[in-house]
Formats: C-alpha cells, sequence, structure tokens
C-alpha cells in the first residue's frame, strides 16, 4: 500500500509538471502569435499610409483649392489631448491610373481626397472624396485599414524660410531655428499650428513676406510624421506595467486612455515620410 501510494505521488507530481510545461507553452505561443497579428497589421498601416501621403500634391491639376493641394486642411485635424487626429491626403489620380485607398475606381476625378481616421471602435477607417470644383464630396464607403488602434497622430515638418513672393519654396528642410514663439519650434507641429506657422512668419528667422501666395500650408509642409499605437486582439495573459505611458508622438498615451491591466500587449509604430512633391506643390 505504501509503495502504490508513493507511486500515485510520484505520478501526480510527474502530471502537474507536464500541465505547468503545457500551460507556459500554450501562453508564450498566445503572446507570440498576439504580437506577429500586431506587428503584421501595424506595418501594414503605417506603410499604406505612408504610399499615399508620397503621392500628395501629385499631379498639378488647376483648381480653386490651390492653395490647400497637397492636404485637405479641413480634414487633417489634430484631435486634441487623448484624441486620434485626422488626415486627409489631396492629389491628382489619373496620371497613374490611381484608386481611392479604398481600392474603388476614381472615375473621371482629377483632385482626390484619401481621408483617415479612427472611429470609437478603435478602427482606423479610410475614405475616399472627389472635388467637385467647390469642395471635397465622399466618394465610396470607408473601409477598416486595421483594427486594435489605440492613438493615432499625425505631425508636420514645415519650411519656413521663404524669402519673398517670388521665391515660395524655401530651402526644402524643416526649419529647427525658427521658433513660434518661445519653447515652440516648428521642426514638426500638429494641424491646428500649421497655419500659425504661415500667419507669424519665421519671427525671429529673416523677415518673410505673408502675402496672399508667398506662403500657404501646402508649400511649406517638407515631411510628415505619422504614429499608430496598436494592440493584441484580446488578453494575451501579459503582465502590463500599470504605470507605463506610451509617447505618441506629441501624445502621451496611458492610463485611463488605455487599460494597463488588461492582458493585451501594445505596440508603437512611427514613420517619418518625405512629401516628395512638395516642389510641385509650391509652383500651382
Amino acid at each position: 500500500m505504501v509503495e502504490v501510494m508513493v507511486a500515485m505521488a510520484l505520478g501526480a507530481m510527474v502530471v502537474l509538471g507536464v500541465i505547468q510545461v503545457f500551460t507556459a507553452n500554450r501562453q508564450t505561443f498566445r503572446m507570440q502569435d498576439a504580437m506577429a497579428m500586431t506587428q503584421e497589421s501595424g506595418t501594414f498601416a503605417i506603410d499604406y499610409i505612408a504610399r499615399d501621403l508620397q503621392r500628395s500634391g501629385f499631379g498639378g491639376a488647376a483648381s480653386s483649392e490651390n492653395d490647400d493641394y497637397g492636404f485637405e486642411w479641413a480634414n487633417t485635424v489634430d484631435g486634441g489631448p487623448g484624441g486620434n487626429d485626422r488626415l486627409a491626403i489631396v492629389y491628382d489620380p489619373t496620371i497613374t491610373n490611381q484608386r481611392y485607398c479604398t481600392g474603388e475606381d476614381t472615375g473621371a476625378a482629377t483632385i482626390i481626397s484619401n481621408r483617415y481616421w479612427v472611429n470609437d471602435d478603435g478602427e482606423l477607417l479610410c475614405q475616399g472624396a472627389v472635388f467637385n470644383g467647390a469642395a471635397f464630396v465622399p466618394a465610396g464607403q470607408a473601409q477598416v485599414i486595421v483594427d486594435n488602434v489605440e492613438s493615432f497622430q499625425v505631425l508636420f515638418g514645415v519650411d519656413t524660410h521663404h524669402i519673398d513672393v517670388a521665391d515660395t519654396n524655401g530651402d526644402g528642410i524643416p526649419d529647427q531655428d525658427c521658433p513660434l514663439g518661445v519653447g515652440e519650434p516648428t521642426v514638426y507641429v500638429p494641424a491646428t499650428l500649421v497655419p500659425n506657422v504661415i500667419a507669424r512668419g519665421k519671427l525671429d528667422c529673416p523677415t518673410a513676406s505673408t502675402t496672399a501666395g508667398a506662403q500657404n500650408a501646402s508649400t511649406i509642409v517638407r515631411t510628415v510624421r505619422i504614429a499608430l499605437l496598436l494592440s493584441t486582439e484580446n488578453d494575451s495573459g501579459a503582465v502590463v506595467d500599470p504605470e507605463r505611458v506610451y509617447s505618441v508622438l506629441d501624445e502621451e498615451i496611458g492610463a485611463p486612455l488605455i487599460e494597463p491591466g488588461d492582458g493585451r500587449l501594445r505596440r508603437l509604430f512611427t514613420k517619418t515620410v518625405v512629401m516628395r512633391n512638395a516642389e510641385e506643390v509650391a509652383r500651382l
């Protein structure tokens, strides 16, 4: 009887050990699978927007929106503290037969806008819009690019080195020495400050003309920095630091905006895109 009890105890210990190994391996697999999916989604989304940004200002079609050609500023908005930004990219799709960001044909449209934003369900959406001669009108249905988005932020690298009306192209480099004011460098600014850069000129830099046509949002935007904070779909069993704060460009994202104790893993994706058509926009 003693031998049987000893054997049973040893067997129970072996079984418990196997269960623990199985549980640990299963947990590791869940975490790795969740992070792989998040990595794939984040890389896809950030590259998708970056490729669209590189088309900004492409084509040079004439319209009454010349000053804003490159971005649709009415839908390129800073979401404010804790909010998500919105981005709307404008270009001429006719030369390269481009489609809307949703994949729909642009038809005979010569100026379109692709709008990106995050809804209340944490989904990054995109919808096309067409310029009808007076305004941009939505085209087709909004489509989900990725989900589980906890923050979407956009900053603009501006060039305020405009000398006069005849030279609206600046030096082609986002400024590091022309502040908007004390503690407000113009290297990267949210959408709401882009007009301030225009209106206030160079300030401490050499005097710049601010007459109509000398400076506008499109001519001074040289780079755009985008960031996405994504989380895994479900509780991956991860132990998350409740004090963790994510620096998403100009936003600090932490509790209570996100729930650190939900067991989800999070990953931050950022990218800086050069506006390769900035000179073309400046000639409009």
